[in-house]
């Protein structure tokens, strides 16, 4: 999303905590998204009870026929949330 606005492409309305929220056009976020999350390059984070390998994405379902008849121009509001 930090691309999306630095590019002028989204707004981003809520910050210092979450959710992020932000807004764009449906024909800036979908493409992104439309095959999958994006790629990841996190590392391996270990805890005292818990392990997250590198490149961990969580579960993701995408509704692609709703992302082909969204209207390129829809303001779409994204909420971003650390899930980690």
């Amino acid at each position: 999303m930090q691309r999306l606005v630095d590019e002028g492409k989204a707004v981003q309305l809520l910050s210092g905590g979450y959710p992020n929220r932000y807004t764009a056009k449906a024909s800036d976020v979908l493409p992104i998204i439309e095959n999958g999350p994006p790629a990841r390059n996190d590392p391996a984070v270990i805890g005292d009870d818990h392990v997250m390998p590198a490149n961990r994405a969580r579960d993701v379902i995408l509704h692609h026929g709703k992302i082909a008849a969204c209207p390129p121009d829809k303001v779409l509001t994204i909420e971003v949330w650390d899930l980690s």
